[in-house]
């Protein structure tokens, strides 16, 4: 299963956003940015209207980008992703959200339905620190 099509890649060094995110906090040794105007791109053509970057150690362990796109959208956004991973996604859910995912051996790959807000995110993770390992 193929996650190129993310714009950004992790693993990637934190100096590679030099100047293009700011730093929010620390939490854990896990180091919360927020992506500046310039990198907000759009998703296989789903707008993006933020992009929040977890660093562990100076390397891109985790990506949320919050979507432009709302609930109501939902099934046009899984169809987009799945035509691009070419599998089905799966679906799981939380006490706050419903997750449909996709995963490899060493990447999480999930479309967040948030309830309360009826927004979408993104959510790119390393395997290792996917927080949703505990759901599955």
């Amino acid at each position: 299963m193929n996650f190129d099509f993310l714009p950004y890649s992790l693993n990637a060094d934190l100096s590679h956003f030099q100047g293009q995110i700011q730093y929010i906090c620390s939490e854990n040794g896990v180091d919360l940015y927020k992506a500046r105007e310039e990198l907000k791109q759009p998703i296989l053509g789903i707008p993006v209207v933020d992009i929040n970057f977890y660093f562990f150690e100076g390397s891109l362990i985790t990506v949320y980008s919050h979507l432009g796109e709302f609930v109501c959208h939902l099934d046009k956004v899984i169809e987009t992703i799945e035509k691009v991973i070419l599998e089905y996604s799966k679906i799981l859910k939380t006490h706050s959200s419903h997750v449909y995912y996709w995963q490899n051996k060493t990447q999480f790959l999930g479309l967040m339905v948030q309830r309360k807000s009826k927004s979408l995110l993104i959510y790119h993770s390393l395997e290792l620190y996917n927080i949703f390992n505990q759901y599955i």
